[in-house]
């Protein structure tokens, strides 16, 4: 079945005038001289149709008198008229039968595209805009009836269509008064490779590959601020301005950089951390080296910046970066080209940068140990990472995140209903990243698929910053409001005695606050009712 072809016989009349192979590229038919298929009958359009070829299908789009496409229509063996006498029927055959006419009318020739989702980036700079290529074709040109439209008066009204195939795209030029032009030539209709730039009149648009966030990358939020902070990081992902990302250690300042570079411009995305090298190394690896630069350098080295061009520079931790280190990248990002070290030539270099760190950088400005014209120079865009304590309706939906990451090896896990309050008050100092950790080793310690308190205690008594018996007073009393003031239940939960923990409850309920008198009162439990026996917590007078 490797042989298997598509074919479309075109009639006129009844009549058969051609039998077309359809292989893996869209067939534009009508009587223009440029089109695939030229139809010698004044009467058609000078683009009447396309033929676009599927897995199992054939699909024709009509081609409307504003010169837009009609939705796709399945053909099949039974003819489909095309206008003034002309029909198309399907036919499908086994082998390919000689002499059949072949319409491949590449004009630039690249190699094969492998299947990926790609992005139009059209324009340069802040006004850049992103468009996806989906699965129809899309129009450009300056008429407002088309997919894109370019502000541009040397972009003609119907200028050229993007068109999807199974391993790329295909641009063709519809008779444009400026044309259309790829790697330095006019072209009508040419496969587009990765990366490439063309020019639609003054216009530069480029082709990038679409980066998918993985699953297991993807942000979870169900907090407010945290899906405010999402939200915004879109926003911001959608200029090119650089971005800081602040927040403490562990709470998702990366993931929030790969959303931004995900969401935005594409292209590669490299992760660099300028807290983990030294500064003789660290000079090498931003700019790179050429041969022969020190001891050791065999051969040239592409740095960082020379690596993402064309894409995104994730700079972890640069409030770490020496004063030295900090006049070489603001250098950078004055001119945008390199210089690697040992060598002579600057080098231009495309960069979206987006930085990130757990350090107060205005204060480190105000200490003189951060460059205050760098600072102006990375923070155009601010993003603040909320920690995890401050944002409690994202952690179970995070835990079951992760659970759900080692199904493939530990088979279903779930969180038992005892775990759920010590998960929510606990201070998780270590944010997302110790959550992470613990939710993992306390999977591979749970019986029947249920993480129960038992698996997690000891792994939060290790945790550094804060262990079961170091809780917070409100965070004890609402701890045991939620095991319905059973003071028992709750010391064997949080794995203390039931006398330390109601020593606690009672200093809780000393500070709160009474809304008659103006004096604390406890929350929650100091308003609970009294009940029989010590197995509950009685509000003291």
């Amino acid at each position: 079945m490797d042989s298997l072809r598509h074919l479309v016989e075109l009639r006129h009349r009844g009549e058969l005038l051609r039998t077309l192979v359809l292989r893996d590229r869209p067939l534009d038919l009508g009587s223009a001289p440029s089109c695939d298929v030229v139809i010698p009958d004044a009467e058609l359009r000078p683009r009447a149709a396309l033929l676009e070829p599927g897995a199992l299908h054939v699909s024709l789009r009509r081609v409307r008198s504003d010169g837009r496409l009609s939705s796709a229509r399945v053909l099949s063996t039974r003819p489909v008229s095309l206008g003034f006498g002309y029909q198309l029927r399907l036919r499908v055959a086994e082998a390919e039968p000689q002499c059949l006419d072949d319409a491949c009318t590449d004009s630039v020739p690249v190699p094969e595209l492998r299947s990926q989702s790609l992005v139009l980036w059209i324009g340069k700079g802040p006004e850049r805009v992103r468009r996806r290529v989906g699965a129809r074709p899309i129009s450009v040109g300056s008429a407002e009836d088309n997919d894109l439209v370019l502000r541009d008066r040397a972009v003609s009204r119907h200028h050229c269509r993007f068109e999807p195939l199974a391993g790329g795209c295909l641009v063709r030029d519809l008779e444009s008064r400026n044309g259309t032009w790829l790697a330095g030539l006019r072209v009508g209709v040419a496969r587009v490779p990765v990366g490439s730039r063309l020019r639609l009149g003054r216009t530069e648009v480029c082709l990038e590959a679409e980066t998918i966030e993985p699953a297991a990358e993807r942000m979870v939020a169900r907090s407010s601020v945290m899906i405010g902070t999402l939200a915004e990081a879109r926003r911001f992902a959608q200029l090119e301005w650089p971005v800081l990302i602040h927040g403490e250690t562990g709470s998702g300042k990366e993931g929030l950089a790969r959303l931004i570079h995900a969401a935005g411009r594409g292209g590669p995305l490299v992760v660099a951390n300028a807290g983990g090298l030294p500064d003789q190394l660290l000079e090498s690896e931003l700019f790179g080296h050429e041969r022969g630069a020190f001891t050791g350098a065999e051969r040239v080295h592409k740095g960082f910046f020379e690596r993402a061009s064309g894409g995104t520079l994730f700079l972890d931790e640069v409030g770490e970066l020496s004063l030295r280190s900090q006049a070489q990248l603001l250098r950078v990002l004055e001119t945008w080209h390199v210089c690697r070290v040992g060598g002579e030539t600057e080098i231009p270099v495309d960069v979206r940068l987006v930085c990130a760190t757990h350090r107060d950088l205005r204060a480190l400005v105000e200490a003189g140990s951060f460059r205050m014209d760098l600072y102006y120079r990375i923070a155009r865009l601010v993003l603040e990472v909320p920690p995890l304590r401050t944002r409690s309706k994202d952690v179970v939906a995070l835990a079951e995140h992760f659970l759900e990451q080692l199904r493939p090896e530990l088979g279903p896990r779930r969180l038992g209903r005892d775990v759920v309050p010590l998960l929510l008050h606990h201070g998780w100092p270590g944010n997302v990243r110790e959550l992470r950790n613990v939710i993992c080793v306390a999977a591979t310690r749970c019986s029947d698929g249920v993480v129960d308190a038992d698996a997690l205690l000891p792994l939060l008594s290790r945790a550094p910053g804060q262990d079961a018996t170091e809780l917070g007073y409100t965070h004890v009393a609402e701890i045991v409001a939620s095991y319905d003031g059973n003071v028992s239940a709750a010391a064997r939960a949080l794995g203390i005695p039931r006398s330390t923990l109601r020593g606690r409850l009672r200093l809780a309920a000393e500070l709160a606050i009474d809304a008659s008198d103006g004096r604390p009162r406890g929350p929650g439990l100091a308003r609970a009712e009294d009940a029989p026996g010590d197995q509950r917590m009685t509000r003291p007078a």
